[in-house]
């Protein structure tokens, strides 16, 4: 049986002690060039990230794209991209392998189209039911086919750009009806009337006994902030995600599209399904809307919650509900492109 004395134990206990109140009194010492505290520094850079992170107009600069740009090699999508500071511009990728690789499926579309064209027409004198109005129809077919398949590229990205102004005007509506209007000044007011209480007239010893009492309060705050801070910072890299997707998604539909259209020369709207693979990218573009609209709601809910916050003074309830509205959000984001191809009929 392994005996321990006590005088080993009260040196751990001091050494413990001691420990903690040496980062007790490293932690209450505040920076003297910002006069923030280390915790309640960490504390406010936390309540940026979780009230401010993932702010509506973010959102708006992922899907707001003229799409147009990529057909001269290039996008610009907007600035201040997954930031919440003040830098302008945009960022500008390098699109120029799309309009090479359009070209390739434009010319395997359309070998298709003269295939499902050649197809049909034997299809019908096989049966003997080829008659003068189905030839000519077929060759409207066609020639429409061709046209479609020659501009698809400007059809997809034309539809795409509608997408992207129907989202500018939604955001510029809500903005202008300030629709979130969080009290985040008031949150940051009683919040840092709980966790700096020093007075800045007193004496050295008084305001170093106040900071390390203070701490017992800021490392409260820290425990009820960190599942909730990690929860936020995961649902704006998965809204992020949403967005990204959208994009690229919209961008693989353009470069494949004479496949897609390469069917009408069947000449039959039943079965082609030229008609659907247009409504697909109408849902496709239009999903940027209902992200936006997903995100303006959630954010007037936060806005509510944070009023709510400030008044019953219970920041604790304040993180959760802000973390299941964020949560919900995201969720809803993720099924967008379904809702919207619900609303066309094509779910």
């Amino acid at each position: 049986m392994i005996r321990i004395s006590k005088y080993k134990i009260l040196a751990f206990i001091f050494f413990a002690l001691t420990s903690f109140l040496c980062i007790s009194i490293a932690f209450a010492i505040p920076d003297p060039f910002t006069e923030k505290h280390i915790m309640s520094g960490l504390i406010s850079d936390w309540i940026d990230d979780m009230f401010l992170g993932q702010t509506v107009g973010d959102i708006k600069n992922l899907l707001y794209i003229d799409f147009n740009t990529i057909k001269d090699g290039t996008v610009t999508i907007a600035g201040n991209v997954g930031k919440t500071g003040t830098t302008s511009g945009g960022m500008t990728i390098n699109m120029s392998v799309i309009p090479s690789l359009y070209k390739v499926f434009q010319d395997l579309g359309i070998m298709v189209m003269i295939m499902y064209f050649g197809a049909g027409i034997l299809e019908e004198l096989s049966f003997n039911q080829m008659y003068v109005e189905k030839l000519i129809k077929k060759f409207v077919f066609l020639v429409v086919g061709i046209v479609l398949i020659s501009q698809s590229l400007e059809l997809v990205y034309g539809i795409a750009n509608i997408g992207s102004a129907v989202v500018l005007k939604a955001y510029n509506i809500a903005n202008a009806t300030g629709y979130n209007m969080p009290a985040l000044d008031d949150v940051r007011a009683e919040i840092w009337s709980d966790i700096y209480t020093v007075n800045p007239d007193s004496s050295a010893i008084k305001r170093l006994l106040q900071n390390m009492n203070d701490l017992g309060v800021q490392i409260g705050y820290v425990t009820q902030m960190f599942i909730p801070w990690v929860i936020n910072k995961l649902c704006w890299v998965l809204l992020q995600v949403v967005c990204w997707s959208r994009f690229i998604e919209l961008t693989l539909m353009a470069v494949v599209s004479p496949i897609a259209l390469s069917d009408i020369a069947k000449a039959d709207v039943n079965t082609s399904n030229t008609a659907r693979a247009i409504k697909n990218v109408i849902a496709l573009s239009m999903s940027g809307s209902i992200i936006l609209l997903a995100v303006i709601i959630g954010s007037s809910i936060q806005a509510s919650i944070f009023a709510e916050a400030v008044t019953s003074n219970n920041f604790g309830s304040l993180c959760w509900e802000q973390v299941i509205v964020g949560i919900v959000q995201v969720g809803v984001c993720f099924r967008a492109n379904d809702i919207t191809k619900t609303a066309l009929g094509i779910a």
